[in-house]
């Protein structure tokens, strides 16, 4: 199938337009079916995935800034007795 990211094709109406039921559409075309199934999911999961690379990068920033306070405070043991 070419690649179209406007259009977003359902199954069933693919099926509908054949005149086939859902499930038959499926049973007799599953490489079809399948891929249809795969391009509708994709941006949903290319999304999931960004969001947590943001949630990711977040949290690293925020353990790197509360390291770099206990590394600078004088709260820690081996700062307290010049270890």
């Amino acid at each position: 199938m070419p690649s179209n990211d406007r259009t977003r094709v359902a199954l069933y109406a693919i099926a509908r337009i054949l005149g086939l039921p859902n499930s038959t559409f499926r049973r007799r075309y599953p490489d079809i079916a399948q891929e249809i199934a795969d391009r509708r999911t994709a941006p949903i999961v290319k999304a999931a995935r960004q969001t947590e690379e943001v949630r990711l990068a977040a949290r690293n920033a925020k353990l790197k800034r509360e390291n770099h306070q206990l590394n600078s405070s004088s709260n820690w043991p081996w700062r307290r007795f010049n270890v």
